[in-house]
């Protein structure tokens, strides 16, 4: 009697075990995406032991791999109905929605899982679940967002994906060089693309103002490109180098650069209207003029190339054929509006239509309401006088970039 009792039990305690095991095997499977198996396992097992909330979690999420999302609705929930691993499950319900771009229900189940692993032994729960919801809440909540980052670095100070998410969000904030300190960070703890964290590393020092630094990263690329033939990368670097060879004042070393661009991509509307200013820095207005429409050849929807034929054809007081292209700037959103709108502005007056031009120059003034020149436009138009000359208006844009 007592050595059947005794075999019942093994053999009761080998089945349990070995259904631990094929749960936790299901489980496994799951995390390192073996979906299929783990479907044919999971489903007669998920509910036996003490994780099968972390198992049921495990199968909704390998049906919703499988594009079966009916059939992962009811798993989730009924693990979420086991009151097993709630905190886990949240977290992984949370991160399915996120994929499917339903952010608002997201952060509900990511601040559940976090209310419920605030606890030392649920970390990396709590962990998981804070840098999904701060990525609830960007870009829409930059604060919200960073004052998650910064809680879960206080948890985990070097972790790779919470200095990522403060780089990014101090790039979104334009706090350059916040962004910069964080890329920093994240190339030096391993990124796996390294090439584009040290990009954006560069781009955020040039924002800060530090030219020779971001020149030397953006020159440290240069032959990881090539090697890699990441045309894009290396068209890009050499037109930041060029950015910062004029703002230097080295015209010819950014030449080199924009050819360097074109010669990776020969249709690039940034490098040819950046030869186009060159040009037109040195009265070469025929070159200029040519780069200009090749530019907008290349791109139609470059306002950058509008605006500069518009601004090179009204320095020479050609103000009809300037208008239309001050015209596509403004329709096409040029980054200084008010300098758009005011060269039409002056084509207008150009033109005989005081009125019209006033309006303009309203519409600059709204855009900024210190910009000088069209106060002095719109006072001219007040009283019958010329505007400002091409003289005055060169020199207030060299003072004014």
């Amino acid at each position: 009697m007592r050595e059947t009792a005794f075999k019942v039990v093994l053999a009761a305690g080998t089945g349990l075990f070995l259904a631990n095991f094929g749960v936790w095997l299901g489980a496994v499977l799951s995390s390192i995406g073996y979906h299929r198996l783990a479907v044919a396992i999971l489903p007669r097992l998920w509910w036996i032991g003490s994780r099968r909330g972390t198992a049921g979690a495990r199968l909704a999420h390998s049906l919703w791999t499988l594009g079966r999302r009916d059939e992962a609705d009811r798993a989730f929930e009924r693990a979420l109905r086991s009151g097993k691993d709630p905190a886990y499950v949240h977290c992984l319900y949370a991160a399915r929605l996120m994929a499917e771009e339903r952010a608002a229900e997201a952060a509900e189940h990511y601040d559940a899982a976090r209310a419920m692993a605030r606890g030392r032994r649920l970390a990396p729960t709590w962990l998981s679940a804070t840098l999904g919801r701060a990525r609830c809440a960007f870009p829409d909540q930059l604060d919200e967002a960073c004052r998650l980052y910064e809680e879960a670095r206080a948890r985990e100070p070097q972790s790779l994906e919470t200095a990522h998410g403060l780089a990014c969000v101090a790039w979104r904030s334009r706090r350059w060089a916040d962004a910069a300190r964080h890329f920093a960070e994240v190339l030096k703890w391993g990124h796996g693309d390294p090439n584009a964290m040290r990009y954006w590393l560069g781009r955020s020092l040039l924002e800060a103002g530090e030219h020779a630094a971001a020149a030397t990263h953006f020159a440290e690329l240069l032959p990881v490109a090539e090697q890699a033939h990441d045309s894009v990368l290396l068209r890009d670097c050499r037109l930041w180098l060029a950015w910062i060879s004029v703002a230097e004042d080295h015209p010819d070393e950014a030449a080199r650069q924009y050819e360097a661009a074109l010669a990776t991509d020969p249709r690039c509307d940034a490098a040819l209207a950046g030869l186009g200013f060159l040009h037109a820095n040195r009265d070469e207005w025929d070159e200029a003029a040519t780069c200009y429409r090749r530019a907008i050849e290349a791109n139609p929807a470059s306002a950058e190339a509008q605006y500069e034929l518009g601004n090179m054809l009204s320095q020479q007081q050609r103000w009809a054929e300037a208008r239309p292209h001050f015209e596509a700037a403004v329709q096409l959103q040029y980054t200084a509006m008010e300098h758009a709108l005011y060269g039409l502005a002056v084509c207008a007056f150009e033109a005989g239509e005081p009125t019209h031009a006033g309006r303009l120059a309203e519409a600059a003034l709204r855009v900024n309401p210190r910009f000088d020149l069209a106060q002095t436009l719109l006072d001219h138009v007040g009283n019958g006088a010329k505007p400002p000359s091409t003289a005055e208006r060169k020199c207030f844009e060299d003072n004014h970039p």
